[in-house]
């Protein structure tokens, strides 16, 4: 509120504290004439247009942040509002958002393979990706015998997490057949 103004003339929404300029926006609905600029590099939302004080409430209220890594950075994110009526800025107002990261579940990809009966091993390309980075991408070549036990249960672990259960119960069929 302006107790002398009937109008604002701008403002200035900006990330003042825990700002990361890689996954870090500021976004907002235009009204009311009212226009707006993000600056990624220094998280700052520059709002500009007169308008009266209850279309200003309604676009600083449309003011949203997201996050837009998959793995992002975790914390607090300190969000300043600044307005200015033409002659004078305001005192900043805050609000905090707290960003959290969520590990999302690795995606496994299909693979099969073929050898001779009788075959000392028979060798598997794994490939799966993880969208949130915790593994990038993964390559593991597995040869079914008995002395890659650790790879079996890996290869288990990443199945199960992954929900294939499929897959899961033809990697524990062929390791039964050792």
């Amino acid at each position: 509120s302006d107790i002398d103004n009937a109008t604002l003339a701008s403002a200035v929404v900006r990330i003042a504290g825990g700002f990361v300029a890689s996954e870090d926006i500021l976004s907002f609905t235009a009204a009311a004439g009212i226009t707006g600029n993000w600056n990624g590099a220094t998280g700052t939302l520059a709002l500009t247009g007169p308008a009266s004080l209850a279309d200003w409430q309604t676009v600083l209220r449309s003011v949203a942040y997201q996050n837009t890594s998959e793995d992002p950075v975790a914390g607090a994110r300190t969000i300043e509002y600044v307005v200015h009526d033409g002659a004078a800025n305001s005192a900043a107002a805050t609000r905090t958002v707290n960003v959290i990261a969520v590990n999302d579940a690795p995606v496994a990809n299909n693979a099969s393979a073929s050898g001779i009966e009788d075959a000392a091993a028979i060798a598997i390309t794994l490939a799966g990706t993880d969208v949130d980075d915790a593994i990038a991408s993964w390559y593991s070549a597995l040869d079914l015998d008995k002395s890659h036990q650790p790879a079996y249960d890996e290869l288990d672990r990443l199945l199960t997490q992954a929900g294939r259960s499929h897959d899961l119960v033809e990697l524990l069929e062929r390791r039964a057949e050792l």
